[in-house]
């Protein structure tokens, strides 16, 4: 168990009540073992899943691994296809079979 958390060694359950971005209050008993696990759930989502909008909206995870600077570029380039071929429908043109970049693979590609 990490230091920071010995003083929770306790058995007996620990009531806690969170509001986290609007949600609802949760009020919930558990023991400290369910409340480290259920804290180490949420850094590793907050870490690695939930993009942040101060980081150009990637996860601090992209950005502490390098990878950000792959899918900032990546979005540029499917904005750049969606914008022309927006143009270029709008202006009564057949849109081509020409290969396209798919949003899914944008993170596909840097991992």
């Amino acid at each position: 168990m990490p230091a920071s958390f010995r003083h929770l060694e306790c058995a007996a359950p620990v009531s806690t009540s969170v509001e986290f971005e609007g949600h609802s209050e949760i009020q919930h008993q558990s023991l400290p073992e369910e409340l480290e696990r259920e804290i180490g759930l949420f850094v590793d989502y907050y870490n690695n899943e939930r993009v942040h909008e101060s980081l150009d909206n990637v996860t601090p995870a992209d950005v502490y691994h390098g990878r950000h600077r792959e899918i900032l570029a990546a979005r540029q380039q499917l904005k750049a296809q969606t914008l022309g071929r927006r143009r270029w429908y709008n202006q009564g043109y057949e849109l081509g079979d020409e290969e396209l970049i798919r949003p899914s693979a944008i993170r596909e590609c840097v991992y």
